[in-house]
């Protein structure tokens, strides 16, 4: 049976404040926006709602769950929480990446309508079990995140299972999903194949990676098909037309015909040896001078207009807006990356592993304001091989080979 959003989740007040605590106060406040249309109070009226903007997270949460709901969640907002946390990466599952395959083993791509397959999902696994079913596409990244959430509802209070989260990626050839192993998992992801056999030629899943504790952009990172994974640094230029003339473009506008303005090198007294050092920060991490902050707008933006819309809403998402990227952020972040370095003639042997949100993102930055000196920064530490872990000896880069990635 499928259980309405309103039900009552069950959860004291101290859980929920610890799911809140997790969110960063935007996402919270359009969160609190939905409920509000949804589920309002009666201990509030509309006068009061721009009140709620001057709260911070701790003390609206605090308002939230003691002056606004103070009976409980219910299953739509527990689930809004949860999810929103998996989003921002506040929250580290166990996940496993699968491939789809077709009837002959190849790999095949998942052409799904959402919508449907979101109906169908409730549907199906409400056979058996009494459940909550809540989808919510990425704002940045091409998928659609279920989370799925089965009751035991035999006694007088809603005993749940730990719920169970799959992201679909559109045009794909491998999904993400909990790492869980019990009989209530097996059979949502059994329910979920019978969906995929609908919609697709997919016949069967194929676990490609162990189980991974990660946040999903990781993950997505790792096992997802990201077209511009190993051409980061100097080798973005690859991605446009940057990097030397078209075949096909007029003779009369090669370089070497037109020829190529000379430019001289300042020295460290001169007062444009900053901009100098800045335009090679910005060629050695994002592969031109101009970088790619125009370039991540506009596939942030064809990535939300890609997914289908859940709720059949038309309503442009903001979130991508001129001041959501920065000139330092990379094309695709790298959070965890570290090198075996050795130099035979100098008897050095260290390793180095650099975590964060965006690491070679923050090089850069550091670079462009003078905390590094880019000209004695080596290659490997630009993001040149993208998300590769690896060995440099005697300043020779070699990747280590990591089993299951597509």
């Amino acid at each position: 049976m499928l259980l309405d959003g309103d039900t009552l989740c069950g959860l004291n007040q101290s859980e929920i404040l610890m799911k809140i605590n997790k969110l960063d106060i935007g996402t919270f406040r359009r969160i609190l926006q939905i409920w509000l249309e949804n589920f309002p109070p009666t201990k509030i009226d509309s006068e009061h709602y721009e009140e709620l903007s001057k709260f911070g997270l701790r003390a609206l949460g605090q308002l939230v769950v003691t002056e606004l709901w103070p009976s409980g969640f219910n299953l739509f907002q527990l689930a809004q929480l949860d999810v929103s946390a998996v989003i921002l990466d506040k929250v580290t599952l166990e996940w496993v990446a699968s491939g789809t395959r077709d009837k002959d083993g190849e790999p095949v791509k998942i052409p799904i309508n959402f919508k449907r397959f979101e109906n169908g999902l409730k549907s199906l696994i409400g056979k058996l079990h009494d459940c909550h079913v809540y989808s919510e596409r990425h704002p940045v990244l091409p998928l659609v995140i279920c989370r799925v959430q089965l009751f035991e509802c035999n006694t007088s209070r809603l005993m749940s299972h730990k719920p169970f989260y799959v992201a679909i990626p559109t045009g794909y050839r491998v999904l993400y999903h909990s790492a869980q192993k019990d009989v209530h998992s097996q059979y949502i992801l059994q329910c979920l194949l019978i969906l995929l056999r609908k919609d697709s030629a997919v016949v069967q899943l194929n676990q490609i990676s162990p189980a991974i504790r990660g946040t999903l952009t990781d993950v997505n990172m790792r096992y997802g098909a990201c077209f511009g994974r190993d051409l980061q640094g100097v080798w973005t230029a690859y991605l446009d037309k940057n990097i030397e003339p078209s075949p096909l473009d007029s003779p009369e506008k090669h370089p070497s015909v037109v020829g190529v303005p000379a430019k001289r090198r300042p020295t460290d007294d001169d007062d444009e040896n900053v901009k100098w050092k800045q335009e090679r920060s910005m060629i050695m991490f994002k592969g031109s001078k101009y970088g790619i902050k125009r370039k991540k707008k506009y596939l942030n933006k064809r990535s939300q207009q890609r997914i289908y819309r859940l709720h059949g809403d038309n309503k442009e998402n903001n979130n991508s807006d001129d001041d959501s990227v920065d000139e330092y952020e990379s094309l695709i972040p790298v959070r965890n990356v570290s090198f075996s370095v050795k130099d035979n003639e100098r008897g050095l042997n260290f390793k180095l592993r650099l975590q964060g949100n965006d690491v070679f993102g923050g090089l850069h930055e550091l670079c462009s304001k003078q905390q590094l000196d880019i000209d004695y920064l080596p290659s490997w530490l630009t993001g040149e091989h993208g998300d590769s872990s690896g060995i440099v000896e005697d300043g020779k880069f070699k990747k280590l080979n990591r089993a299951g990635i597509i």
